[in-house]
């Protein structure tokens, strides 16, 4: 693994959320201040076409990325853009199998909704 490749995984790895591009290009600039916007983008397509990394598309808004790869899915605040994970439990590919009538190779499940947060305001 690159020297940048290992930064920017640390970087989301480390992160308590799911990061954009550009957070991720502001907190590397701190440790590689010459590290390049296309070297962050780049490394970030590579690793996700890898399977190391899960990009989090939000309507209106740039992708996340998030490190867990394990099987989940995000609810997004339509009003803040926060992103929480949330698991539905191992059976859901398996339903979603059952309503379609044949074997899904993956899926992607967005929620979309207010958070506790923009609804208390």
């Amino acid at each position: 693994m690159t020297k940048n490749r290992k930064l920017i995984l640390d970087i989301i790895k480390n992160s308590k959320g799911h990061l954009t591009a550009d957070e991720i290009m502001t907190i590397a600039r701190m440790e590689h201040p010459s590290i390049a916007k296309g070297t962050i983008y780049r490394n970030l397509g590579l690793m996700t076409d890898e399977g190391l990394l899960r990009k989090v598309s939000v309507i209106g808004g740039p992708d996340h990325y998030d490190c867990r790869t394990d099987p989940h899915q995000h609810m997004v605040c339509a009003k803040c853009g926060s992103i929480t994970d949330v698991t539905f439990g191992n059976n859901i590919k398996e339903r979603i199998e059952q309503i379609v009538g044949t074997d899904i190779l993956s899926f992607d499940m967005q929620i979309n909704y207010i958070c506790p947060d923009c609804r208390s305001k």
